[in-house]
């Protein structure tokens, strides 16, 4: 036993060592919108992570070392600019690329630069004529698996020239043994088997859910710090209850039937998936539990891209946390301040959360780690979590039940994750999105749920 674990630990650090480091800078935009470039950009960092031939960027990342370096990254598309932000970012080969569209048709280049050389290393096209959201799920797999110079199945692409989805090619696709396939996956069952397997999945959520969740007492708290990005103000919050740990994959497998994480594990939390897919396991988890669910979608037409999504807070659902919940639970409640969940001694971060100095890159299970005084888990680090709110600026007024702005830029995520310094796991710090539309996935985000009563 002892011989086949290191065999397998020489194994994954052989896989760890032999991925090139790269960035990916954002798009350009020709007769795109800002906000469908930057998700499309974004989905193509998850795609490259998912070649398992590069260790990517995190967006927050680059965004931070951006911002710190002061580097004018508008226009920047020519070879030189690039190599100059990945010789910033310390990373040895970087993407960049242009999406465009005329009519119906969306054209995607890209291309990979050595930062060493600024030699293009490898290039990629893909056009696409239909809807974008189609494009996201598949466009950017192509352009991934080009770019990485991996075979491209036929059965990747879904085009079409009327704008519709090609069933034949989609059902194809369902039948793929890939791993990126593993998202569209549906089995075919007879009605008495799914019938049994929603009582046997329904049965696991009631069971289970009762022993997740932890009483938070209401109170008034001091949110954010003493810098101008995170002004502290005070903030007054009613009693809520929240769960001990992030959503594992078998609790979301168990109500969505989705398997979309890229660290594989039960007992992992779930990760890459979107702000409105949690939103979606809000609503499905509440009508499982004989809930009220607590959100209202607009236009699920659109949920895609730009879904309308409304709350009902005096729903005894489940919902996501807001920030503010969210930070006063990460610090312990009403008698605690914790600077990082758990602790305030940077010498013992690692002891409470799993960062980039302890992680090997990936996420792990839930509640491995030390719990913060309310006993709940992996507030800091592990995987980041999505909350409620849109982004603003903080401001010193007092606050009572804060819900944040009415719309901004994108959706917060807290916390901090496998892949974040342990300067950033803290209980305070705050990713300013770039774009964090609800439809944006991270190999590095997940959540945690939170009911009223």
């Amino acid at each position: 036993m002892t011989r086949r674990l290191i065999i397998l630990t020489l194994i994954q650090f052989s896989i760890l060592f032999s991925q090139t480091q790269i960035a990916v800078a954002d798009f350009e935009g020709l007769g795109v919108s800002k906000n469908d470039t930057r998700a499309l950009t974004n989905r193509l960092i998850i795609e490259m992570h998912r070649t398992n031939k590069f260790k990517v960027l995190e967006r927050e990342m680059l965004d931070e070392i951006i911002e710190e370096q002061k580097f004018q990254l508008s226009g920047c598309n020519s070879d030189m600019c690039l190599v100059e932000l990945g010789q910033i970012a310390n990373v040895h080969q970087i993407v960049g690329g242009s999406i465009s569209k005329v009519g119906d048709v969306f054209t995607i280049t890209a291309r990979l630069i050595s930062v060493e050389s600024g030699e293009v290393v490898e290039s990629a096209l893909y056009d696409y004529e239909g809807k974008i959201d189609a494009l996201m799920k598949t466009g950017m797999a192509d352009v991934a698996a080009q770019l990485a110079s991996l075979t491209i199945p036929s059965n990747n692409k879904i085009e079409s020239v009327t704008g519709h989805t090609d069933e034949g090619a989609k059902e194809e696709a369902n039948t793929s043994n890939s791993e990126t396939d593993l998202f569209f996956h549906i089995p075919v069952w007879t009605p008495e088997e799914i019938l049994a397997d929603e009582k046997s999945r329904k049965a696991y959520v009631l069971s289970e859910l009762p022993k997740l969740l932890t009483k938070v007492p209401g109170g008034t708290f001091m949110m954010g710090d003493n810098s101008t990005k995170y002004t502290k103000h005070k903030v007054t919050l009613d009693t809520f209850f929240i769960t001990k740990y992030e959503v594992t994959q078998k609790l979301y497998a168990q109500v969505t039937y989705d398997h979309p994480s890229k660290f594989k594990g039960d007992s992992r939390p779930v990760e890459s998936v979107s702000w409105y897919d949690a939103i979606r396991f809000c609503n499905k988890l509440s009508l499982i539990s004989g809930l009220n669910p607590c959100y209202t979608i607009s236009n699920p037409s659109q949920e895609g891209l730009n879904p309308n999504v409304s709350c009902d807070w005096t729903a005894n659902g489940y919902r996501l946390p807001t920030e503010a919940e969210w930070e006063y639970a990460a610090k312990g409640g009403l008698n605690s301040n914790d600077k990082w969940s758990g602790t305030s001694e940077e010498s013992r971060v690692v002891y409470f959360a799993w960062c980039i100095q302890n992680s090997a890159r990936e996420s792990w299970d839930v509640g491995m780690k030390l719990p913060n005084s309310l006993g709940l888990h992996d507030m800091s680090g592990n995987v980041i979590e999505w909350c409620w709110d849109w982004h603003g600026q903080f401001d010193d007024n007092p606050k009572v039940n804060p819900k944040g702005p009415t719309q901004g830029l994108g959706r917060m995520r807290r916390g901090g994750g496998y892949y974040s310094d342990k300067t950033y796991v803290t209980t305070h710090h705050r990713i300013i999105p770039s774009g964090d539309l609800p439809n944006y996935e991270y190999s590095d985000t997940g959540f945690r749920v939170v009911k009223n009563r």
